[in-house]
Order: structure tokens, then sequence, then C-alpha cells
């Protein structure tokens, strides 16, 4: 059935144009070959010129047919209505309504219009949430600790000296002449003291790294408010 409606459209078209019994310009003429071949937009254009120039109810006609099948109905339906205002004729008169329904149709109803008074709604406005948040950082002894490296460091000095003087002391007691026996005493009197004097100084240095490290720690608080998208962000530092 759809493909029939070009050519019973064309029928239409020739039997008013026939009907007109009038002669028609080149431009019409052109406008109607356009739209027996179904090049329906240039059939429209040239026949809006032959309209504009000789206002005729079959021009006019001829012009919202090309229109309709050229898919644009929002054009045709006013030109139809139109032409029922002006046609007395009843047998055409019941031509164009067929079309005109064929058009109105395939056209979505609009919107209907606001009611009076009535407001838009307008969508909600985000919320704006902000987060506080605190954060700590130690700031780092580089004095301190290298005062705890040495101390550990002489400490285990220390140990190794005493452990060192302990042997030669026993290795003085099989000693075979007096001579290494005496040496061997010297050694391990020496190693022992210097051991001491390392685990005094060992132990003085992890002292003094704890100590400094108590007195003179310091604590950084950052502190920033994290807003939604649409904020600012704020943050605040401080050494305590």
């Amino acid at each position: 059935m759809g493909s029939k409606l070009p050519v019973l459209a064309a029928a239409q078209l020739i039997a008013i144009a026939t009907a007109a019994a009038q002669p028609q310009s080149d431009v019409m003429k052109q406008g109607i070959e356009a739209y027996k071949a179904g090049d329906y937009d240039k059939a429209a254009g040239l026949l809006e010129r032959a309209y504009k120039a000789d206002a005729k109810p079959e021009t006019l006609f001829a012009l919202a047919q090309a229109e309709r099948l050229g898919g644009h109905c929002d054009k045709a339906i006013p030109h139809y209505k139109k032409l029922l205002e002006k046609t007395t004729d009843l047998s055409q008169a019941k031509l164009i309504q067929n079309n005109l329904g064929l058009c109105e149709a395939s056209t979505p109803p609009p919107p209907p219009p606001p009611e009076p008074g009535a407001t838009t709604a307008e969508p909600p406005k985000p919320e704006v949430v902000t987060k506080t948040v605190v954060r700590e950082t130690h700031k780092t002894d580089k004095l301190a600790t290298v005062m705890l490296a040495g101390g550990m460091l002489a400490i285990g000095g220390g140990v190794g000296l005493y452990v060192v003087a302990k042997r030669a002391t026993s290795d003085a007691r099989v000693a075979r002449t007096l001579e290494i026996h005496d040496s061997l005493l010297d050694r391990a009197s020496r190693d022992r003291v210097l051991g001491y004097v390392a685990l005094g100084a060992g132990a003085a240095l992890i002292t003094g790294a704890i100590v400094k490290w108590s007195l003179g720690s310091s604590t950084k608080s950052e502190v920033a408010l994290v807003p939604s998208a649409h904020g600012a962000t704020f943050a605040l530092s401080g050494r305590f």
C-alpha cells in the first residue's frame, strides 16, 4: 500500500492541474516533472517559486503534495488547511482533507503548554559537604640519629676489646716465657681499659641521643578542609 501512495498522489496532482485548464509557466512545468521523477525537494522549491509568481490553488496543492512526500509535513499542513479554506468543490475538499489526515497522522502532537501559574522545577543544587583532615608529622633529628649510631658502634667496639683482653689474660697463664707473659698481661690491661672507655662513650652517646629526641623533637600538624566539587580547598599547617 505504501508504494502506491506516490503514484496516487501524482494522479491527484495531474487531475487537479488538468482541471485548472490554464496555461502553466515553465517553472510550474519543471516542478511537475521533478515531482513525477520523485525528486520532491526540487519539486517543492520550483512549485513554491511558481506559487509566489501566480498564487493558483492547483499550484499550492502541488506544493503541499511535494512537501508531504518529501517528509516536510510541517510545511505541507498549513498549505492543505489554506486550500480547504478556499475550496468549494466537495470532491476536491475531500481529497485535500484525506491528504491532510495522512500528514497529520505522521506528525507527533506538540507538547501541551504549561498551566498558568505553574513554575518549572529547578534541579536540586548539590549539597556542599566539607571534611576536616588532620595529619601529624614528626621532624627527624639528624644529629640525634648520628649520636645513636655512634653509641651503638662504640658499645660494640668496647665489647670486642673486653673479649680480646680476656683472651690475652688466658693466654698469659700458659705463656712459655716470662717476657711473653708480661706482654700479654699488658695488652689485656690496655684492651680492657679501652673497652671500658668505649662502653662509657657509647652509653653517653645513646643517652644523649635519647635526651635530644625527647627535648628537641617537633610535631607538625596539617589541617585541611576538603569541600565538594564546587568549593575551595583550605589548608592550615603549623609546628608545635
